[in-house]
């Protein structure tokens, strides 16, 4: 079981690049990754959906992807950039009918747009880049990994709530039979009135049809068998468990509008926190 939210972060310095490296998950009922990486390397995005998409399933996730260069040259400027700059100053004003001439504050105003631009080798930076997203990954994975040993334990202990409750009202089911019939005696009692035995067993076992439980606790307990095998899979199962939990709700209301014991009533509204405690967990396993 994996979780859905998940931090790393990684920093370091390469090839006279200082970089740094944010990966952070959150919940989402699908797949969703936002990458943020400076211009120069935006044609290797595509690299980075697939190294995630192939190891995760569903999930926002976003990346941050920081450079500087760690020996700077001091400023250097672009005489073509100085030159388009002015002229487009120059448009705007004449356009919006602005006067005056153009002053150094105004260009210093683009004062990023007017550097002039290292050379940078993009696939040798992106190959050197490669390890520290790996090591980024790596480190993303094994958190979402914790997260969801922890989610897990809460399951657990949150089905085994459940699992008490289903022993309990199976006891109480075994007794069920011999109430309806000594209930019916008891009535039949006040009334003083005479009833043929086999009419007595009839009128029992149409009660059992209409009241009886005992399909909804076969159901109740082999989806609670399936939910600790799902449980176990290395696979996403966030969606399948969720749909399973609804299933394992559905069976407990139904027993909860047949059986009219308090005792009975009680268990079911444990189980039924307990359910939505799960299903609220599930919405942070992917």
């Amino acid at each position: 079981m994996i979780s859905m939210t998940g931090y790393s972060f990684v920093e370091g310095e390469i090839d006279g690049w200082v970089y740094s490296i944010d990966i952070k998950g959150y919940n989402n009922r699908y797949f969703d990754l936002s990458v943020n990486m400076p211009p120069i390397l935006q044609s290797k995005e595509p690299a980075i959906r697939e190294m995630f998409q192939e190891r995760v399933a569903r999930g926002r996730i976003e990346i941050f992807l920081r450079l500087r260069d760690a020996n700077p040259a001091g400023l250097e400027v672009d005489p073509d950039a100085v030159a388009k700059t002015v002229q487009t100053i120059a448009q705007i004003r004449s356009l919006a009918g602005i006067g005056g001439p153009i002053e150094l504050q105004h260009l210093l105003m683009f004062m990023n747009d007017l550097r002039a631009q290292p050379r940078v080798e993009i696939e040798s930076l992106w190959s050197s880049l490669k390890g520290p997203f790996q090591q980024a990954f790596d480190q993303f994975e094994k958190v979402r990994q914790q997260e969801g040993v922890r989610t897990r334990q809460d399951i657990e202990e949150l089905l085994s709530v459940i699992e008490k409750g289903l022993e309990y009202i199976k006891d109480k089911n075994l007794n069920l039979e011999s109430e309806l019939r000594s209930t019916m005696n008891s009535k039949i009692r006040e009334l003083n009135i005479e009833l043929d035995p086999i009419r007595l067993y009839n009128e029992v076992a149409l009660l059992l049809l209409r009241y009886g439980i005992h399909e909804e606790l076969s159901r109740l307990e082999s989806h609670l068998k399936s939910f600790w095998e799902w449980i176990d899979s290395r696979d996403p199962v966030g969606k399948k468990l969720d749909f399973l939990c609804q299933e394992i709700g559905r069976e407990v209301n139904t027993i909860a509008s047949k059986v009219n014991s308090a005792d009975i009533q009680l268990k079911v509204v444990e189980m039924k926190d307990a359910i939505e405690n799960i299903r609220e967990q599930l919405r942070n396993v992917e």
